[in-house]
C-alpha cells in the first residue's frame, strides 16, 4: 500500500487539507510553493517552415542552459495534422523566468539569423502552468 493510499504524506504524517499527490506519495501543502513553473511558447509554423524552426533552435542551443533557475527545455514538433510547435521550458519560479526574458542571453537567442530573416511562425502565445504533480520512471534519474 502506498503512502497516499494509507492517507499519509511522504514523511509519514497524516494528510492535510491542502496536500496534493505526487509520485508515490503526497507533497505537503507547504512544499507545493517550491514546485517548478512551466512556460510553453505555442508557435504556429506552416509545415513548409518546420525544418527552419528546428534549425534556428539548434543554432541557439545553450543560450538558456546556465540561467539561474532554469530546469529544462524541450522543442516539441507536432506529429499529427497540427502546425503548432511547443517550446517547453521549466523554471524554479516565475522570477527566474522573468530574469531570463530580460537578459542579454535572451536577446542573443532571439536575434534574427543571418540569411533568411523572415519570421518562421505565423502566431504564438505563451501558456503558463505550475507543476502540481510529477512522476518519473523508477529507472530514470529525476531532473
Amino acid at each position: 500500500m502506498s503512502a497516499a493510499e494509507a492517507g499519509l504524506r511522504n514523511d509519514g504524517r497524516a494528510l492535510g487539507r491542502g496536500d496534493r499527490p505526487i509520485g508515490f506519495g503526497l507533497v505537503p501543502e507547504e512544499d507545493r510553493a517550491k514546485m517548478s513553473v512551466v512556460k510553453i511558447n505555442a508557435i504556429d509554423v506552416p509545415a513548409a517552415r518546420g525544418e527552419e524552426i528546428a534549425k534556428r533552435f539548434a543554432a541557439r542551443i545553450g543560450e538558456v542552459d546556465n540561467q539561474d533557475g532554469f530546469e529544462e527545455f524541450q522543442l516539441l514538433r507536432p506529429q499529427d495534422e497540427r502546425d503548432t510547435w511547443l517550446v517547453y521550458t521549466r523554471w524554479r519560479d516565475d522570477d527566474a523566468f522573468n530574469a531570463w526574458v530580460t537578459s542579454s542571453a535572451f536577446v542573443r537567442g532571439h536575434a534574427q539569423p543571418e540569411g533568411d530573416t523572415r519570421p518562421v511562425g505565423t502566431h504564438s502565445e505563451l501558456w503558463e502552468f505550475s507543476v502540481e504533480q510529477r512522476n518519473v520512471a523508477s529507472n530514470s534519474h529525476p531532473s
